[in-house]
């Protein structure tokens, strides 16, 4: 596919699925703030109806309460109380029944009512059988205990009513009671239709009123909503394949509920038409994307194509070609870019070539530099070691010949001793122990002479590790004791080693040397041996942590170098602690 058809189609593509994607999320963003305002607006019709309701209860309740308040019943003979029954029930125009009773809710009066035959315009008649049931469905108790009290309210035929009660008496307690027809119910009912329903509902969760129309009950789920009855709260369900959804508020204190309730579609009736519009709208955007996009793709891939072009000759080896497009957007650019580009490549072609010759008379050079200064720190190299191994080797002398000087004192004084008691008795004694100081200068002079040995270090030679260790112990301690730290020997291990007893006492000493420089005064270096397996190991193990030294070329660092390079060199290794308590190793081969 050529470039300029993909530059269209990608452009026409991306357009439409910006597009596309602007009005799936307008249409979902419609739709949640579609149901979240519906939602809001049910919760206010449902509180503002609650408030309505309990204001029209409240209003009765002060009428009653007003009546009650006004006329001292306690003082009033029977016949002056059923006349203010009957008032009552003329005043009020809601009012059914009426009637006057004790706290133990017993008519003191004959209950009052209008009957079909005498029934003023606007008022509502009443049978006895009707009158009589508002004697047992009043509060008398909630309304002597709190003065006012509403009851439940009767949902037969017709218009609902509720009985109200309200204290008229102290001394003694009489209660006026009234059942007022609710026809507030009506109100709602005249509000209510096919797409959206109010209802007042008891505590029980029955509805208030006739619904001639069936709106409430077409809506309305009673299982669910009992279960929220009296709180304030948003419900959705589904009813009959189609989602409702509503509000419900509390009346005050009577216990009745009010729902407000609407299908769920209503709400989200603009969502849908923007759903509807959108393929209409997409289709046309689409169809304009593709003839943009195709007349700006031409612009820009015909520069391109000359391009490619001088680039495929520029890889001929044409360097120095340019084109010309006359653009100053980046197309240009990218035309001024690549004419730099071949008139560069032109020009460092032979830079290039002469550099080339440069570096490679440079590189034998340095080469031959290398390899010069390679064989300069070789030698270097074994010098040190040398000079490293003479250094144990003038230590062991220096140390032995200070053991020596005792002994020969003693011998001296012995011999002396020995010219002024000439034939005295305790010559044997005195001979004896000039014997043992002369024994004692023998071993000195062997060990000095095995230390001094100059031979080479190599792998096949063998020695006895106890032999090795006594000796480099004996040539070591004068260096400890002038530096002030202890030296603690125990029993060895008899084992031949593959290595040479000079050279191995050379670097043990070298090594223990250098460990002693290393730590403080005060301190001890336990000298011990184990074998495992084909190994036998000497273990050096400092009291403190050795602090080595590198910037002095006579200090410590530099003796554990030269051993480490003498014991390699002797097929032996050192291993150095990886912490400050733990001990140096020097393994040596059986």
């Amino acid at each position: 596919m050529r470039l300029w058809l993909r530059v269209a189609l990608v452009v026409a593509v991306v357009s439409v699925a910006a597009l596309l994607l602007t009005g799936i999320v307008a249409i979902r963003v419609a739709g949640e703030t579609a149901t979240v305002t519906a939602e809001r607006a049910q919760e206010r019709d449902a509180a503002a109806v609650a408030m309505s309701v309990q204001r029209w209860v409240a209003d009765r309740e002060a009428t009653l309460r007003g009546w009650a308040q006004t006329f001292p019943l306690g003082d009033y003979d029977e016949a002056r109380r059923e006349g203010l029954t009957r008032a009552v029930l003329s005043a009020i125009p809601s009012a059914v029944v009426v009637t006057l009773v004790d706290e133990d809710g017993q008519e003191v009066v004959v209950p009052a009512h209008f009957t079909e035959e005498t029934v003023p315009p606007g008022a509502l008649a009443a049978t006895p059988s009707r009158a009589a049931r508002l004697r047992g469905s009043l509060p008398v108790t909630e309304a002597v205990a709190r003065e006012t009290a509403v009851g439940e309210p009767f949902t037969g035929d017709g218009l609902p009513s509720v009985p109200i009660a309200v204290v008229a008496s102290s001394d003694p307690i009489l209660v006026l009671g009234a059942e007022l027809a609710l026809d507030i119910v009506q109100e709602l009912e005249g509000q209510s239709s096919r797409e959206h329903a109010v209802a007042l509902l008891d505590r029980h969760g029955e509805v208030l009123g006739a619904d001639p129309r069936g709106h409430v009950d077409r809506l309305l789920e009673r299982g669910l909503v009992r279960s929220v009855l009296g709180t304030v709260a948003s419900i959705t369900y589904e009813r009959q394949g189609m989602v409702v959804q509503g509000a419900v508020a509390p009346v005050g204190e009577t216990g009745w509920t009010v729902v407000v309730l609407e299908p769920a579609d209503v709400a989200l009736e603009g969502p849908r038409r923007i759903r509807r519009l959108l393929p209409v709208v997409v289709g046309a955007a689409m169809v304009l994307a593709v003839l943009l996009a195709l007349v700006l793709a031409r612009t820009v891939t015909d520069p391109i194509a000359r391009l490619r072009d001088h680039a495929l000759a520029l890889a001929d080896g044409r360097l120095g070609i340019t084109t010309e497009v006359a653009r100053s957007d980046e197309v240009g650019e990218l035309a001024r870019a690549f004419n730099h580009l071949s008139m560069r490549l032109r020009e460092n072609q032979d830079e290039i070539r002469q550099q080339r010759e440069a570096i490679e008379s440079f590189n034998q050079d340095l080469q031959r530099e290398v390899e010069a200064a390679t064989a300069h720190l070789r030698e270097a190299q074994e010098q040190l070691v040398r000079s490293g191994q003479l250094a144990a080797v003038a230590q062991i002398g220096a140390g032995l010949a200070h053991e020596l000087n005792n002994p020969l004192t003693a011998v001296l004084g012995l011999a002396q001793i020995l010219r002024a008691r000439t034939g005295d008795p305790a010559l044997a004694e005195d001979l004896q122990a000039l014997e043992q100081e002369a024994l004692r200068c023998r071993e000195v002079v062997d060990a000095l002479l095995k230390l001094a040995d100059d031979q080479p270090a190599t792998q096949d030679s063998h020695a006895d590790l106890r032999a090795i260790l006594e000796d480099v112990v004996t040539a070591v301690r004068p260096t400890f004791a002038r530096r002030g730290v202890g030296l603690s020997t125990g029993a060895y291990d008899a084992v031949d080693v593959r290595i040479g007893h000079g050279p191995a006492a050379q670097a043990l000493v070298q090594l223990m040397s250098g460990l002693a420089a290393g730590l403080p005064s005060g301190a001890r270096l336990a000298v011990g041996t184990e074998v495992v397996d084909g190994l036998a190991i000497v273990r050096l193990v400092p009291s403190a942590p050795v602090e080595l030294a590198s910037d002095d070329w006579m200090a410590s660092g530099v003796d554990v170098w030269v051993a480490r390079q003498t014991l390699d060199r002797l097929g032996a290794d050192l291993v150095e602690p990886l912490e400050p308590d733990a001990p140096w190793l020097v393994r040596l081969h059986r």
